[in-house]
């Protein structure tokens, strides 16, 4: 845990905003089908609030708060690795320690309590990201342009 001298403050108010954004998405689905993502009228037709509520959450809040909480993780991840390297600790066993704790809480919260959870995927992708963090800011936006075309390539 990090001293409360050490934290960021506005990096902790956003991530708490990220986190209850993705609430606010994610809480039908966890008593709905996920057929509701795509589909408001899937459990039935709705009231006019209702259906106002979900147009609200799906513009405003949908996707929007996984890539605020998607960029903060990166943040962290690199203050973390930044902040053991300058105290000279080794950056990669603080890093794949702190992974291998999200992924097994993540798998844990997975299997146990909700099919939606995506702590694990942070965690292997933040495995993957340590790779690249010493790269230049032209190689990461290279890197980024093969992984989305390879991505987004057709069949």
């Amino acid at each position: 845990m990090t001293p409360q001298a050490d934290r960021i403050t506005s990096l902790d108010v956003l991530r708490g905003l990220g986190i209850l954004g993705i609430l606010a998405v994610n809480a039908p689905f966890f008593a709905a089908p996920f057929a509701l993502q795509l589909n408001p009228l899937a459990l039935g037709p709705l009231d006019d609030q209702s259906l106002g509520v979900w147009a609200v959450v799906h513009t405003f809040f949908e996707r929007k708060f996984v890539t605020l909480f998607s960029m903060l993780f990166g943040a962290s991840m690199l203050l973390v690795i930044e902040r053991a390297v300058a105290v000279g600790r080794s950056a990669a066993r603080i890093h794949f320690a702190r992974m291998a704790s999200l992924l097994l809480f993540g798998l844990l919260h997975f299997y146990f309590i909700w099919w939606g959870d995506i702590l694990a995927h942070y965690a292997m992708v933040g495995m993957a990201a340590f790779l690249a963090w010493r790269l230049s800011a032209a190689w990461l936006l290279a890197l980024s342009a093969l992984l989305f075309a390879c991505y987004y390539a057709p069949p």
